[in-house]
């Protein structure tokens, strides 16, 4: 793996791991707070979900793969962490209505 792939694979964990924790502790609440207009705010809210989701799937593409060519307890404590962040994700996107936590 060079250092590219390498430098991607860890800015594309970071941002996927610190989106899920700034969601789950203040963003719902910020965003509706900040946005008057209902509709602009849920638009917000879903385009962060979707980058969220997107950067969690590539992230957790990549640590399989990296398991697999390498393995490692490393990359399997990565592999479980960001396949159950992505599936908090998926469950917070399509169960729970978006102002449902309000």
């Amino acid at each position: 793996m060079n250092n590219k792939s390498k430098r991607f694979y860890k800015l594309n964990l970071a941002f996927g791991v610190i989106s899920f924790l700034i969601t789950i502790l203040f963003r719902t609440e910020m965003i509706y707070s900040i946005i008057d207009d209902i509709h602009i705010a849920s638009t917000v809210l879903e385009v962060w979900n979707w980058l969220m989701l997107i950067s969690l799937s590539i992230g957790s593409i990549q640590t399989l793969i990296l398991t697999y060519k390498f393995g490692g307890a490393v990359y399997y404590l990565w592999s479980i962490l960001i396949i159950t962040l992505l599936i908090f994700t998926a469950m917070g996107m399509f169960l729970i209505p978006p102002g449902a936590i309000l």
